[in-house]
């Protein structure tokens, strides 16, 4: 293994503010050192507080008008922004004010005033996991924790104002699941997504809410099982192939543990890798400061688990289940603080139990790069079209956004019954040529699609 600072390693974003080694470490830098939890305020709640003496004037940035702020017209870059944000919080549950600075590649400045915003139309709350020694405007710019409210209200008057091209590129479809709210476990899920991203150039990543068991089999066309509804990881990765790698960030191991992985298991024999490109990488991550439990103890356990479910369900000879359930460690890609090892983090080194069947045998464990699994799909349906189609999802890192989109104005006529697409004009008229339809003419460009309707 070997290690080197993030400055020293390739970036996608070499010029940015957001990277990597400038944001805080969810993990190293005490952010959640004295729980694994905020304290969280709403607009309303912090209005109650204000009104009962508990607390004192709070800080401008949560101190914004709520009129004034619906009050905002939608033609401007701040309307955008608002989305940028609210996609992010929707598709990664709860960041950090520097990691939606980093997803949306807005200022830091420009985030806060549309967190100051949103947190006043009741959409979003605010959470702080530590002591502000400074200030706490210093500490809301830089450590805040924040999350999509439940405010069904605020929620429908925000939806009577969008288009439904932003609702789906906010949403994708699937809206935030307050069930899935788990701090610095989904803080450090988007932060292994914002690395990796950054790193590993991975061709596409999807959020917690994107990554459910309907989503990730329907390639194969076939429903999924009810046993399987809730089964649902924390993200996916995206080759460039198509293979999905879904990945269950593993803290702690609890009763349940054995249940999912089993249901992950019964998945994988159920739905073929050919079929659907599907594998789990379960990543152990770290316990919270202050926890007894070290990480090599979850491994262990976790393994246990995985192969136990892989023994149960094996799959098939062309589609062994054991070939598709990895375990890998925080550290294997991040050893200490300010580091990372290069070859694990971009190959996406795992390990999976497809080695001699004895459980106590470290043999029994093979690593191999996630990154280099072959898949050949059988699938009439293209495994690439999630690529393009994310690339209209605003949760998705800013600099994988560029590149061709999924033009929803074509899927929306062929639904509408315009299998030719739209109607022309004839090319001439009395003799007379006619000026292509949309096409510029002097000083005006051609027509475009309006920005509020653009994937």
């Amino acid at each position: 293994m070997t290690s080197v600072p993030y400055a020293l390693l390739r970036s996608a974003i070499p010029d940015s503010d957001h990277r990597t080694e400038l944001r805080i470490d969810p993990v190293h830098d005490g952010l959640f050192a004295t729980s694994s939890s905020a304290i969280w305020n709403s607009r309303k709640l912090l209005a109650k507080r204000l009104a009962s003496g508990a607390i004192g004037k709070p800080p401008a940035l949560l101190r914004a008008d709520p009129e004034s702020a619906w009050a905002a017209r939608q033609d401007t870059m701040w309307w955008q922004r608002r989305l940028d944000v609210l996609s992010c919080l929707t598709q990664w549950c709860v960041l950090t004010i520097q990691q939606i600075a980093a997803f949306t590649g807005h200022p830091i400045g420009g985030v806060s005033r549309v967190l100051g915003e949103l947190f006043a139309m009741d959409l979003i709350e605010c959470g702080m996991t530590v002591h502000p020694s400074q200030s706490t405007t210093h500490a809301l710019r830089r450590s805040s924790l924040w999350r999509t409210t439940s405010d069904r209200e605020a929620w429908r008057r925000l939806r009577t104002m969008m288009t439904g091209v932003e609702q789906l590129s906010v949403t994708g479809g699937s809206p935030s699941n307050a069930s899935h709210l788990y701090d610095r476990h989904n803080v450090i899920t988007a932060e292994f997504a914002l690395r990796l991203a950054e790193f590993g150039r991975p061709a596409a990543l999807l959020g917690d809410t994107l990554s459910h068991a309907r989503l990730l089999t329907a390639l194969d066309g076939r429903p999924v099982a009810l046993a399987h509804a809730q089964t649902q990881a924390d993200m996916t990765i995206v080759r460039a192939d198509g293979l999905r790698i879904a990945v269950e960030m593993t803290v702690n191991v609890n009763r349940s543990f054995a249940t999912k992985a089993r249901s992950w298991a019964r998945l994988m024999q159920m739905h073929p890798l050919v079929e659907t490109g599907l594998v789990v990488l379960f990543l152990v991550a770290p316990a919270a400061e202050g926890s007894h439990t070290s990480i090599g103890s979850t491994e262990a356990t976790v393994r246990k688990h995985i192969r136990a479910a892989t023994a149960e369900y094996r799959g098939t000879t062309g589609n062994p289940t054991a070939a598709r359930m990895f375990v890998a460690r925080w550290d294997d890609y991040f050893p200490e603080s300010g580091q990372v090892d290069p070859q694990s983090l971009t190959k996406l080194h795992a390990s999976s139990p497809t080695g001699t069947p004895a459980d106590a045998d470290p043999s029994n464990w093979e690593q191999r790069a996630l990154m280099n699994v072959e898949f050949a799909p059988t699938t009439p349906l293209d495994p690439t079209a999630v690529i393009r189609n994310t690339r209209g999802i605003r949760a998705t890192p800013h600099w994988m956004r560029e590149g061709e989109h999924t033009d929803l104005s074509r899927v929306l006529l062929t639904a509408g019954g315009f299998r030719a697409g739209v109607p022309q004009l004839r090319t001439a008229v009395l003799g007379r040529e006619r000026q292509p339809s949309g096409r510029g003419f002097g000083p005006v460009g051609d027509a475009l699609t309006p920005a509020r309707l653009q994937f």
